[in-house]
């Protein structure tokens, strides 16, 4: 358990601490692969399903067969604490543990996790909902989903409701497996918001 703990802690907080020249830089193609490889995040305060139905997007100059991600996750904050870790700059960064540009004004831009994850904010009401035109650059070109963000308050502090359409099906799993790692848990161990130690 000790030695799986110092991986996944090693792997976490390892990556990009070496970063490649130009002579010898790995293929997009290699760290894309690896968000579809990354395990799920154990929690359970989180719950997570997956809309089985499937249909074509026809927004992108190409079809793809799309589904729906929902999410729900139980954080041990404030409502107004959790939103602001959406549309604050600086609190994006600490949990993204990187540069991170965000807009939050409607038709503002935002961009993260090494300029993996890109899009528009198209909503914004504040400590109740942020709906989001969103993309990973691993995408179909030109292909973006739209992410609805809703806080509520609960007994243990927000939940947050997140519906995500238009996923690619073939990025179902690496999605819903994505907002676990790079937002659920991070944001949870970054701010103290009820992060599960094992």
């Amino acid at each position: 358990m000790t030695m799986l703990w110092s991986l996944c802690l090693a792997s976490e907080f390892g990556k990009n601490l070496i970063l490649p020249t130009k002579s010898n830089a790995a293929p997009a193609s290699a760290s894309a692969g690896a968000t579809a490889a990354a395990p799920k995040a154990a929690s359970a305060a989180v719950s997570s399903e997956a809309s089985p139905a499937t249909k074509a997007d026809s927004s992108s100059s190409a079809s793809v067969a799309s589904s729906r991600v929902q999410e729900k996750c139980e954080f041990q904050a404030s409502v107004e604490d959790v939103y602001q870790v959406f549309v604050d700059p600086a609190r994006t960064q600490a949990f993204t543990r990187g540069p991170a540009v965000l807009e939050p004004v409607v038709g503002g831009k935002f961009k993260m996790l090494s300029d993996n994850i890109e899009g528009t904010f198209l909503e914004l009401v504040r400590n109740e909902k942020i709906v989001q035109k969103w993309r990973m650059n691993s995408w179909p070109s030109g292909h973006y989903s739209t992410v609805t963000l809703v806080f509520t308050s609960s007994p243990s502090g927000c939940l947050l409701k997140l519906t995500q359409d238009k996923v690619p099906t073939s990025a179902l799993e690496s999605t819903r497996q994505g907002w676990h790692r790079y937002y659920f848990e991070s944001i949870k161990m970054t701010f103290g918001f009820g992060a599960s130690l094992m």
